[in-house]
């Protein structure tokens, strides 16, 4: 296994999480989620991903949007370190390609937040890319299925360079 070419893929709160992941090297040392000698990730796809916990946690609050604060512990008011260290809007630019697949229809996951955080995410310099699934919803977007084998094909062909440039 070659820890050099590692990229994370995680589907909504998981999106969220492997956006995170790529930023653990910058945890300053004092933080409660530091941890030495993360393991590098190359690139990452996000599935639905929850991009902006500040903005995802303000939805309908009988819907996951209102999990954020109890995962969080309370609100960005209560512990605004722990968002700002853990929301990928908040941790731009990441340094690494970002490619989102999304359903046009994600009642869960508004695509005009990814839309925004990758627009974010260009301007401070990462690579991101938006790929839309037409009259999809949220779960669509979580797996290759007949229907949107060419969308993961795309965004894996744009994630991941080809083998003679894996150095």
């Amino acid at each position: 296994l070659d820890l050099q070419r590692v990229y994370a893929a995680g589907h909504s709160a998981g999106g969220q999480l492997v956006l995170w992941l790529a930023t653990r090297a910058r945890v300053p040392n004092d933080s409660e989620i530091y941890r030495p000698a993360p393991l590098p990730i190359r690139g990452v796809l996000g599935l639905g991903a929850v991009t902006d916990l500040y903005e995802y946690r303000k939805g309908p609050g009988k819907g996951c949007h209102g999990s954020v604060d109890q995962v969080m512990g309370g609100s960005p008011e209560k512990f605004p370190r722990r968002y700002a260290e853990t929301s990928p809007r908040q941790l731009l630019p990441l340094g690494v390609p970002q490619i989102f697949i999304d359903g046009a229809d994600d009642p869960i996951v508004d695509p005009a937040s990814v839309r925004a955080y990758v627009e974010a995410a260009n301007k401070a310099g990462d690579h991101a890319v938006m790929l839309t699934l037409p009259g999809a919803g949220h779960f669509e977007a979580a797996g290759p299925l007949p229907a949107t084998e060419k969308v993961f094909e795309q965004a894996l062909h744009l994630l991941i360079p080809p083998a003679a440039d894996h150095r």
